[in-house]
């Protein structure tokens, strides 16, 4: 029962701080949506837990500029909210993207356009598959990668090979472990 009188009186609070309920709501939805675009879904949850709670609970600068974020994105709200009843603009885009649909079918139907397209995949994926049996195109892909890899495998031998008979990459990395000493040394000189 306290809990319940302790969660009525906070209500009261916010209700008395400036910009109210909307206030708080607002921030919720702004943080949520800034939350969503920068990092996904569970950071927009979170976001707006905490704007909520910011604009909610704070008398400070901080709960005072979610309440400011809070009402201008409440009042956009209403404004959209209000425009979109007084000019239908979502009842237009339905009926617009209706129409557009029921056009889209009817030329499909009217100039058998998926019929047509189905019909010149088949024939191409057909013409295909006859050039592959005819000029041994898998046969000789094969072929051409198995000798790209023995290629390969023998060059990587022969820089094995090379590497230990004149000791490069020893050599490489005694050059490297050098100059980064006379860096170091240089950078250090001119503190």
């Amino acid at each position: 029962m306290q809990m319940a009188q302790s969660g009525a009186e906070q209500v009261k609070e916010v209700k008395s701080r400036d910009g109210g309920m909307p206030a708080v709501g607002g921030a919720a939805l702004a943080a949520g949506v800034v939350g969503a675009v920068i990092s996904g879904p569970i950071v927009a949850v979170g976001a707006a837990g905490a704007a909520a709670y910011v604009a909610a609970t704070r008398s400070d600068g901080m709960g005072e500029a979610a309440r400011t974020v809070g009402k201008t994105t409440s009042g956009a709200m209403t404004s959209a909210y209000e425009y979109n009843k007084e000019h239908k603009v979502t009842d237009r885009a339905y009926l617009s993207a209706k129409e557009a649909a029921a056009a889209a079918s009817e030329a499909n139907a009217k100039y058998k356009v998926s019929e047509t397209l189905e019909t010149a995949a088949l024939q191409t994926a057909a013409a295909a598959e006859k050039f592959s049996k005819e000029h041994h195109v898998k046969e000789r892909a094969a072929a051409a990668a198995t000798s790209a890899s023995a290629a390969a495998a023998a060059a990587m031998e022969n820089a094995k090979a090379a590497d230990s008979k004149y000791k490069i990459s020893s050599q490489m990395s005694a050059a490297a472990a050098s100059g980064w000493s006379s860096f170091q040394a240089k950078v250090n000189s001119t503190k």
